[in-house]
């Protein structure tokens, strides 16, 4: 398998409890979850979890054992043939039944809690393959379903949303394997080196969506009715953003010498294929881009009352969200508009102690308060025009960038000032500039000073996750492998 892996990295023992008995869950896996060796520079994850969401994934990971092993039908060469996780035993058997778990409330002999810890506890299985993940996770919320168990409360919605984290779990695993190509590449062949700053911008992009996504699922824990617009956003910025970096990662495949049948390109190709039958492809887009023009008088008088949510829970992703702690207003939630003033605001008073890139942001995320307003009297008229209208479906991809931008600057924000990649300015003004290039705000070519500085900390971070097995996640959670 051409999908290497990463060089030497520091090694420690990790000591894992009892789980399953051997009998359940094989020899092979049995001895992975007691003696494996990996990785572990850091603790499980930056952003960390409960140790039970941590244990829970490790042990899905065990279970799915060796992605480089060519006879593990969850490697990523049976997955990359379309064979994988086919073959039946007491592996299939042990991973099913660990996913079906998840989906169960602790209250009925589960182990679910809440939406976004049931992502990050499955992530080791999403970051495989696409349709595997999403094809596991669909049968597990089905038969929790048809059992007529409480959770997840929207079985729909939270299928929907299963569908984008499974999408950049596996995009992620992609840009792994072409960071690792130019980094290796580029040590004697200077002109590879050119590659690293498209690949700094898909990384950017990449966390941009992994936050809309953790944004949504964690809005499934609002009352019924609320995180409408976010899980609009979700479907359809993600998609079409991912969709974006996929094109990106492709070329930079075929640029570097990968030929079309390489494993790493019939990768790209096969997680393209698979988004379209996974409600993750640009058929599906449609759909949430109706939900949107549906939200865009709500929206607009959300703005209209400026509430800063900068600090709400629901962007402080290690923290567990209780039911109803951001309760939305009658006609609509207005957490993901609120934050781009809110946003700005802080930024701009940061600006005369801060560095350049303190800034730089804090141009963009005005730029973005700008746009916002400029949508506002269109958004308020939307009520009256028909969905199927292009003015106002126009209005929609606008507003969809803008929620995306929005849940950048809210996770940013809720992260800042304690040490972690995820609260520095760096990755935020690269993923808003990009935004802002999309909207036609901003300029579409290279950056001043504070661009490049942010590109080159960008690539730092995401070369060093490579070696360090590290996945492409908000969390900079560690892999096993």
């Amino acid at each position: 398998m051409a999908l290497i892996r990463s060089g030497p990295v520091q090694e420690r023992a990790v000591v894992l409890p009892d789980v399953e008995p051997a009998e359940q869950v094989g020899p092979v896996v049995e001895r992975s979850l007691r003696t494996r060796h990996f990785a572990l520079a850091h603790p499980y994850a930056a952003l960390a979890p409960t140790v039970d969401v941590a244990l829970r994934a490790v042990r899905l990971e065990a279970l799915l054992s060796d992605p480089y092993d060519e006879a593990n039908p969850y490697g990523f060469h049976a997955l990359r043939e379309g064979t994988g996780g086919r073959v039946g035993g007491v592996q299939r058997t042990a991973v099913e039944a660990a996913v079906r778990a998840e989906f169960v409330p602790v209250a009925r002999g589960g182990r679910f809690t809440a939406a976004d810890d049931l992502v990050r506890v499955l992530r080791p299985l999403l970051r495989r393959d696409l349709a595997l993940g999403y094809a596991h996770g669909a049968r597990a919320l089905i038969a929790a379903t048809q059992r007529e168990e409480p959770v997840p409360e929207r079985a729909g919605e939270f299928a929907a949303l299963l569908g984008p984290a499974a999408l950049t779990a596996t995009t992620g695993t992609v840009l792994r394997a072409a960071v690792r190509m130019v980094a290796e590449r580029g040590r004697t062949e200077p002109e590879v080196r050119q590659w690293r700053g498209p690949l700094a911008a898909a990384f950017a992009d990449l966390l941009a969506c992994e936050a809309l996504v953790a944004v949504g699922l964690r809005a499934s824990a609002l009352p019924q009715g609320g995180g409408r617009a976010v899980r609009a956003a979700v479907g359809y910025a993600t998609v079409l953003v991912v969709g974006g970096v996929l094109d990106e990662l492709d070329l930079v495949l075929g640029e570097c010498g990968r030929p079309a049948d390489s494993p790493e390109r019939r990768m790209v190709a096969k997680l393209a294929a698979d988004a379209s039958r996974s409600g993750a492809g640009p058929a599906d887009t449609s759909a949430y881009q109706t939900d949107l023009v549906r939200e865009l008088p709500a929206l607009a008088c959300a703005f209209e009352r400026r509430s800063d949510t900068t600090g709400a829970v629901l962007f402080r992703l290690g923290e567990a969200m209780p039911a109803r702690s951001v309760p939305p207003a009658p006609e609509g939630d207005d957490t993901l508009v609120g934050v781009l003033t809110g946003a700005a605001a802080r930024l701009s008073t940061a600006v005369a102690g801060g560095e350049a890139v303190t800034a730089a942001l804090a141009r963009v995320a005005g730029r973005l308060v700008s746009e916002q307003r400029t949508l506002h009297g269109p958004g308020l008229a939307a009520a009256h025009a028909g969905r199927a209208d292009p003015a106002v479906r126009a209005l929609a991809d606008r507003q969809a960038m803008l929620l995306l931008a929005a849940a950048v600057l809210g996770v940013q924000g809720a992260a800042a000032g304690r040490g972690l990649f995820l609260g520095g300015e760096h990755w935020p003004l690269l993923a808003a500039t990009r935004i802002a290039a999309r909207l036609g705000i901003g300029p579409g070519g290279p950056g001043g000073p504070a661009d490049i500085e942010a590109q080159q900390r960008v690539w730092a971070e995401l070369d060093g996750r490579d070696r360090l097995g590290v996945d492409c996640d908000l969390y900079a959670t560690r892999v096993l492998w």
